[in-house]
C-alpha cells in the first residue's frame, strides 16, 4: 500500500499522535478507513493506531490482519472484553504513547489526506488542548435510504441546535458535541471516559472538560464524514442507543439537560394519541385532519433540503422514526436511573444491542 511521509524543516515540531479506533463488526468499512489513514500526509513514525475490538463476530479481525501484512503503519489490535465503546477509549488511552490522542470511528470517510497534518498544525499554532470536528453524514456513494437519513438528521428538527456536528464554523467553541482530539495531559489531570456509557460517552466526558473551563478549536479542515445507517432497524437501534446515552448523561449531570430532548418524548406521546384517535370512529375525522396538518408541517420544514420528490415525501416518516428511537432510549434511561437510585444497581440496558 505504501504511505506518504513528508519531511520539512518543521518536522521536529510535529507531535506524535495516537489514533484510537473502537471496532465491532466493521468488515465492510475498516479496510477503507485504514487506507485513508495510510494516505495521510504525515510522517508515519509519528503515528500509532490502536484498533480496540469489542469481540467482532464477522471478518473484521481477518480484514485488519490481512491489511497489516502490506502496511508499514504501526497498528496494534487490542481485545475489549467489556465490548462498550467507552471501555475501548480508555484501553487505547492506557496504551497510548502520543502527545495527542485522536479518536476516529471505523466506518468513516476522510475527505482530505491532510486531516492529521491540519489537526497537528492547529494544535501547535493555536496551543489547543482539545480539537473538535464536524461529522456530517455526507460520504460519497450513498443510496437513497442513506441520503434521506442524512438529510433528516442534519435538518433543524433532526439534531440539537447547540451542536456543531454539522457546522462549518471555525474558532473556539464548547467541546461537548465535537471534541475528538486531546492533549495527553488532559487524561492525566481528569477522569477517563465513564464506562457505564456505551453511547454519548464522549458528550459526558467533554461536558466534564467544559465544566473545568476547556474550549475546543473547531475547523472545517478537520471534518470527517460518517456513513448513515442502511436500514430502518439499524437507524432505530442507533437512535435508541443515543437516547439511552443522553438519559444516562442527564441522570449524572442534570445541569447539562437540554430542553430539546423533550421533543422526542412529545413525538412519542403524539403517536400514542394519534393511534388512539385512529381506532375511535367518533374521532377518526380529527385523526385524518391533524395527521395531514402534521405531515405538511414536517414537509415544509424539510423544503429545500431534498432535491428528489421521493426524498421530500419520505423524510417526515424518517424524522418520526429518529425521534421515536430517541424517545424510547430516553425513557429506558429514565427507568434505569430510577432503578439505580432505588435498587442501587446498574440496569438491563448496559450490554451492547
Amino acid at each position: 500500500m505504501g504511505g506518504h511521509c513528508v519531511f520539512s524543516d518543521h518536522l521536529e515540531k510535529l507531535p506524535f499522535i495516537t489514533i484510537i479506533i473502537p471496532v465491532f463488526n466493521e468488515e465492510k468499512y475498516i479496510g477503507n478507513t485504514l487506507d485513508q489513514l495510510e494516505k495521510q500526509i504525515y510522517p508515519q513514525h509519528l503515528m500509532e493506531i490502536f484498533l480496540i475490538d469489542g469481540g467482532s463476530t464477522d471478518k473484521t479481525i481477518h480484514v485488519i490482519t490481512k491489511w497489516c501484512e502490506n502496511s508499514a503503519l504501526a497498528i496494534k489490535i487490542i481485545s475489549n472484553s467489556n465490548r462498550v465503546s467507552s471501555t475501548a477509549r480508555n484501553m487505547g488511552i492506557n496504551a497510548a504513547q502520543g502527545e495527542y490522542i485522536l479518536f476516529i470511528d471505523a466506518h468513516v470517510f476522510i475527505p482530505s489526506n491532510n486531516l492529521i497534518r491540519n489537526m497537528a498544525n492547529s494544535a501547535r499554532t493555536k496551543n489547543a488542548m482539545i480539537l473538535g470536528r464536524a461529522q456530517p453524514l455526507t460520504p460519497p456513494a450513498l443510496n437513497d435510504f442513506q441520503t434521506i437519513v442524512a438529510g433528516v438528521r442534519s435538518s433543524r428538527l433532526g439534531h440539537s441546535t447547540k451542536s456543531y456536528i454539522y457546522s462549518d464554523h471555525e474558532g473556539w467553541v464548547s467541546p461537548v458535541s465535537i471534541g475528538v482530539m486531546y492533549h495527553y495531559s488532559i487524561f492525566e489531570n481528569c477522569e477517563r471516559f465513564d464506562e457505564f456509557f456505551d453511547a454519548a460517552e464522549d458528550v459526558e466526558f467533554n461536558y466534564r472538560l467544559e465544566c473545568k473551563g476547556y474550549k475546543a478549536y473547531l475547523s472545517p479542515d478537520f471534518k470527517i464524514s460518517y456513513y448513515p445507517r442502511r436500514s430502518l432497524s439499524g437507524l432505530f437501534k442507533q437512535m435508541f442507543r443515543y437516547g439511552l446515552g443522553r438519559a444516562r448523561f442527564t441522570n449524572k449531570h442534570f445541569k447539562g439537560f437540554q430542553r430539546e430532548l423533550i421533543m422526542p418524548v412529545l413525538v412519542l406521546l403524539g403517536l400514542l394519541i394519534v393511534s388512539g384517535l385512529a381506532f375511535n370512529k367518533t374521532t377518526f375525522p380529527a385523526f385524518v385532519f391533524f395527521s395531514v396538518i402534521g405531515y405538511f408541517f414536517l414537509l415544509i420544514s424539510f423544503f429545500g433540503v431534498f432535491f428528489k420528490i421521493r426524498h421530500l415525501l419520505l423524510s417526515p416518516f424518517f424524522l418520526v422514526l429518529v425521534h421515536l428511537g430517541l424517545a424510547c432510549g430516553l425513557l429506558a434511561g429514565l427507568i434505569e436511573g430510577v432503578s439505580i437510585r432505588v435498587v442501587g444497581k446498574k440496569g438491563a440496558f448496559y450490554e451492547r444491542n
